[in-house]
């Protein structure tokens, strides 16, 4: 150990020693910086994100989502030798060569221990750091660039075909059109509307969005090819619709709401800033979303009272709901539910409930105000928050981005954003869809300034915007999305948990009277609706009906079958807590 000081603070001799220890001591320095913290393409969420993939209706029922499994994290996909290069990160390469220049100079110091030798040590340190920054930032952008993302869904930009301009769409599953898959999504009502053509040349759309990605999980990089190639790329404009999963792609679970409401609107706010800016300098305008949400007609599913609700007041509350509910008029229900707000006025449930009873009254301004409140107070936040939509219009004024009201193109078609509109919590229907494509359109062409796109007749949709699809397997899921919701609310509040099933059953019932329906497809289809059926009783726990249809399909069940709905492992323990996991048999193997 004394040897491997001794080059630090003493002369060097011609002992082979010290410089094996001078080059050990670099070695370690290395190290240490490589073990410190260093930026990645993107914050990495701590549990799966939720993405949503198609479903449809049959009727007039209105149908959700269920989550896709294994959805990776944002990371570049880099060589070995490109991520140990890169790992030290901006401050690690600076303090390596300072580190060095210490190593080599150290002695000359304690022998002269002059102000020249103090000024030539500090000179060699500063150089040092400055080549080591230089290093970093210079030298790794020389590198051949990685690929842009990996995950489930991997979108990059392509080039287009000869004198084609493009419009490049970015965002979540409501951009990607998951709803309605490859039948109906907003980058598709944008082309057709904007007739595919712009300021007289052919206009193609290429659809980037990423299911269940947001603006927490980082700077969308598959942008950046676009600004900085535009000769390449000809983009005419990119649009984007994102904001409903931030809260789900969070680095960490934050225990304060308002904390944790100001850390997704700063971030969300740096990463447009970011966007805005490198659009700026290419000049290629980006046109926003203000996104728009199911909130008038989807109860809250994570409400929670403030802490300073006792368990008598949170008792109080539930009986002034009781009444509310059983109250023979509206007016008798609104006061009720004056009362419970009064007690907790934290509590998301009855804001929800008053908006409710005040659209029956006809007071449509305030019922809007309270669903709004009840929507800012859900602790469960699958949907944007009106705080959220301020925060993109305050940048839209202030920077290159453009605002598309995703909301008022919505209400122009429907005036309350309920069940009507939209099919769970945040994705819309068809008419939906077409409403938004349409004002990105018009702002496309306002901003181009190319004569006014044409409008869909969803009673005559045109070949390419069929929005008509109705599959088995989209209805499945539709019930599979609201059993997931369900479980996942097993700890939260009852309420909540039973309107989850509520719907889930409502969906199982009508899937289950249309299987005469689906000819070729009802043997398929059973099966797998039978499965809801014992998923849905064992999360009301009734061990009777559990074990009634557990009985009926045991023989033929597989719960590898990927026929049927969700074959993940919460499936089995679920029942199991029932059953017991011995009725089950033994668990799948691969």
């Amino acid at each position: 150990m004394t040897h491997c000081v001794k080059p630090l603070v003493g002369s060097f001799g011609r002992s082979p020693v010290r410089p094996m220890c001078l080059l050990a001591v670099a070695a370690l320095a290395l190290l240490a910086c490589a073990a410190s913290p260093q930026p990645v393409a993107a914050e990495p969420p701590t549990r799966d994100a939720t993405p949503h993939v198609p479903v449809d209706s049959m009727g007039d029922a209105s149908w959700t989502t269920v989550p896709q499994v294994g959805l990776a994290g944002f990371r570049p996909d880099e060589a070995a030798w490109r991520r140990w290069l890169r790992r030290p990160g901006p401050l690690g390469w600076p303090l390596l060569g300072a580190v060095l220049a210490l190593a080599l100079l150290g002695g000359r110091v304690r022998r002269k221990p002059g102000r020249n030798s103090v000024a030539l040590l500090l000179v060699v340190v500063t150089l040092f750091a400055v080549s080591g920054a230089l290093a970093h930032r210079v030298v790794l952008r020389l590198l051949p660039p990685p690929p842009l993302l990996r995950g489930a869904v991997q979108r990059a930009p392509h080039e287009p075909p000869p004198g084609h301009r493009v419009v490049y769409a970015w965002g979540e599953s409501t951009m990607h059109g998951d709803v309605w898959g490859p039948f109906l999504s907003i980058p598709k009502v944008i082309g057709w509307s904007l007739r595919h053509t712009l300021g007289g040349a052919p206009l193609s759309v290429q659809n980037l969005a990423e299911p269940g990605t947001s603006l927490t999980r980082g700077y969308p990089a598959q942008l950046d090819p676009i600004f900085k190639d535009t000769a390449r790329y000809r983009p005419a404009a990119v649009v984007v619709y994102v904001g409903h999963n931030a809260y789900y792609n969070l680095p960490k679970r934050w225990d304060d709401p308002v904390a944790e409401r100001a850390h997704v609107e700063a971030v969300v706010q740096r990463h447009l800033r970011t966007l805005a800016e490198r659009a700026a300098r290419a000049e290629v305008p980006v046109f926003v979303a203000l996104p728009v949400a199911n909130l008038e007609g989807h109860p809250p599913m994570g409400p929670r009272h403030g802490s300073g609700v006792s368990p008598s007041d949170q008792r109080a509350y539930e009986a002034h709901l009781d009444a509310a509910a059983s109250a023979a008029t509206p007016q008798a229900a609104l006061a009720s539910l004056d009362a419970a707000l009064r007690v907790s006025p934290q509590h998301a449930w009855a804001s929800f409930r008053r908006g409710q009873r005040l659209r029956a009254l006809g007071r449509d301004q305030e019922a809007r105000l309270a669903f709004a409140q009840a929507v800012e107070l859900d602790h469960d936040r699958q949907r944007a928050l009106p705080s959220h939509r301020a925060a993109i219009r305050q940048l839209c004024e202030s920077t290159w981005l453009r605002c598309v009201d995703a909301e008022a193109a919505v209400r122009a078609w429907h005036p309350w954003l309920d069940d009507q509109i939209f099919i769970d919590i945040h994705h819309p229907v068809a008419a939906g869809h077409v409403a938004i494509g349409e004002a990105f359109a018009r702002a496309i062409a306002r901003h181009a300034g190319a004569p006014p796109p044409r409008r869909v007749d969803l009673r005559h949709p045109p070949a390419a915007l069929d929005p008509r699809p109705a599959t088995a397997d989209r209805l499945l899921q539709t019930a599979g999305w609201y059993l997931v919701l369900a479980h996942e609310l097993r700890g939260g509040y009852p309420r909540s948990k039973r309107a989850a099933l509520a719907r889930a059953a409502a969906n199982i019932a009508v899937l289950r009277a249309a299987l005469p329906q689906l000819p070729g497809q009802g043997a398929d289809v059973a099966p797998s609706v039978a499965v809801l059926e014992l998923l849905a009783a064992a999360l009301r726990g009734d061990a009777a009906a559990t074990r009634r249809r557990w009985n009926a399909i045991r023989d033929s069940y597989d719960w590898r079958d990927a026929r049927h709905p969700l074959p993940e492992p919460w499936m089995r323990t679920l029942v199991g807590e029932i059953l017991g996991l011995d009725t089950l048999g033994p668990p799948p193997k691969g």
